[in-house]
């Protein structure tokens, strides 16, 4: 695939690339993010508080990647006093980034040159070669225990496993529906599920077999960001172009929930007890109960949100908001949920994943 941008229709421009007393449940969600910055040593980066908020710094201390599609690199950020450590090269156009869940490396899809690049979170540098898959890969996600990556491929209507230990594809490409767009794999590692933009479906793969199994679930139009429950049970689905969530129960859909305009990205707490919808021509963020599956409040952004993440704590919501070049910090802890902080000058970032937890200075970096 060539490195040319690709233009997308009306109804797709919130994901274009240049583009969330009853039981608990708990899920592993996928996010994915990017951002340009100029390379070299870290950047300061412009603050703004709301009024009505405090601004209060990510508690977690972690680091998190964030992909910077027009750059064609990786910027890592401490979240705890936001600013931009390192700069990281990689391929053309990348769309997405998911790390190991010992965030000993990240994984990044090059939609421009149909590979995955490998960054070692120790010494953020590329490790290897970048690893060769379908054309035009966008979402991936990493099993539970670390030992599978799967990655959609959008213009070759595959899926790719790779196994991490060495970072080789696992046998053919496994078929799905037209342009798969994002993956979640449960927290059983056994099934992983896939939205197809182009057939309004979600296909759910064996991962032992890895292949397909039973028949694509219908969903609305232009699914893209999906969520799985760990105990298999609940899946969120975004269908960006209608507007609307798809929540599916024992591989039915059991309810469909009214978001933003343009859903895109997809998301949980780590308890799993709360979701969030990021809604880029709206430019909101939709926050959803999994104890009821019932929208509790949208909130604010930038312009353009799509990726997003949440720290290991649980206790901050990070948002990439691409056409106004920020990140958005909302406290997902307060009921009101406000967002807290705003890091400017963040070009075009896309998504973000959590990377290593690092040791925090006690005054921010000058």
């Amino acid at each position: 695939m060539s490195g040319i941008a690709k233009t997308r229709p009306p109804e797709q421009r919130g994901g274009n690339r240049g583009r969330k007393g009853t039981t608990k449940r708990r899920h592993v969600g996928a996010c994915v993010a990017g951002l340009a910055v100029l390379a070299g040593a870290a950047l300061p980066l412009a603050m703004t508080t709301p009024a009505s908020a405090a601004s209060a710094p990510d508690p977690s201390g972690d680091m998190a990647y964030v992909v910077n599609h027009d750059a064609d690199t990786v910027s890592v950020i401490n979240t705890w006093y936001p600013s931009i450590t390192d700069t990281i090269k990689v391929g053309q156009q990348p769309e997405n980034v998911a790390t190991l869940p010992d965030h000993s490396r990240a994984y990044v899809t090059n939609s421009g040159d149909g590979t995955v690049s490998v960054i070692d979170t120790g010494t953020n540098k590329v490790i290897g070669k970048p690893i060769e898959v379908g054309s035009d890969p966008e979402g991936l996600a990493v099993s539970p225990d670390g030992s599978r990556l799967y990655v959609a491929n959008h213009g070759a209507n595959t899926i790719s496993a790779i196994n991490t230990a060495t970072d080789k594809v696992i046998g053919k490409p496994i078929k799905v529906g037209s342009e798969p767009y994002s993956v979640a794999v449960a927290q059983t590692g056994d099934l992983a599920y896939v939205t197809n933009y182009g057939s309004n479906s979600v296909s759910v793969i064996d991962t032992q077999a890895n292949k397909v199994i039973g028949k694509p679930i219908k969903v609305g139009q232009g699914p893209r960001g999906v969520a799985a429950s760990p105990d298999l049970n609940r899946v969120y689905v975004t269908n960006s172009a209608a507007g609307t969530v798809s929540v599916i129960d024992n591989g039915k859909v059991t309810a469909t929930l009214t978001a933003g305009a343009s859903p895109q990205a997809v998301t949980t707490t780590p308890d799993g007890n709360l979701v969030f919808v990021a809604n880029a021509n709206s430019q909101n963020v939709t926050v959803i109960s999994d104890d009821n599956a019932e929208v509790i409040k949208n909130v604010d952004v930038g312009k353009e949100p799509q990726g997003m993440t949440v720290n290991p704590a649980g206790s901050r919501l990070w948002v990439a908001n691409k056409e106004s070049n920020s990140l958005s910090e909302i406290d997902v802890t307060s009921a009101n949920f406000p967002v807290v902080q705003t890091m400017k000058n963040v070009p075009s970032p896309t998504g973000m994943a959590m990377g290593p937890f690092q040791d925090t200075p006690d005054t921010p970096p000058s």
